[in-house]
């Protein structure tokens, strides 16, 4: 996966919205509801350690979240004042997006079974052993 951090800085929860590259997919890898639970815990005590990656297009005023949704979430809950962000530009904004999800998360069979889909959708042309390298099924 090609992807580059292009800097980083702190910004309000307000300046970022879910891409929609991230919105398209983030319902196919959804977090438990006990570690979003502990997640918020620890944002709580610590805030938001591990950086929020966004892009911003030309013309665009919001932080386009690529990842960390669900810690941008908290943090707009909680009523966070700055969150750290990094500005990352990727190849494939979407590959991107389910690659950092999937090394998060571990998903249930059914879970795995609704991203594979997904992806053969999306990509037809790819093959069986592209598309289990992409959902991480491989």
């Amino acid at each position: 996966m090609n992807v580059e951090v292009l800097g980083s800085q702190p910004v309000s929860p307000k300046a970022c919205a879910p891409s929609p590259e991230l919105l398209e997919v983030q319902g196919l890898m959804p977090m438990a509801p006990e570690d979003r639970e502990r997640l918020k815990d620890s944002i709580e005590r610590e805030g938001v350690r591990d950086p929020i990656r966004a892009y911003r297009e030309k013309g665009n005023t919001k932080w386009q979240i690529l990842s960390g949704f669900n810690r941008w979430e908290i943090a707009s809950e909680l009523g966070l004042e700055t969150i750290p962000l990094e500005i990352v530009e990727a190849e494939d904004r979407q590959a991107y997006a389910i690659e950092d999800n999937l090394a998060r998360r571990h998903l249930t069979t059914d879970q795995k079974r609704k991203l594979v889909a997904y992806l053969l959708k999306q990509n037809p042309d790819l093959s069986d052993r592209q598309i289990s390298k992409q959902s991480g099924t491989d």
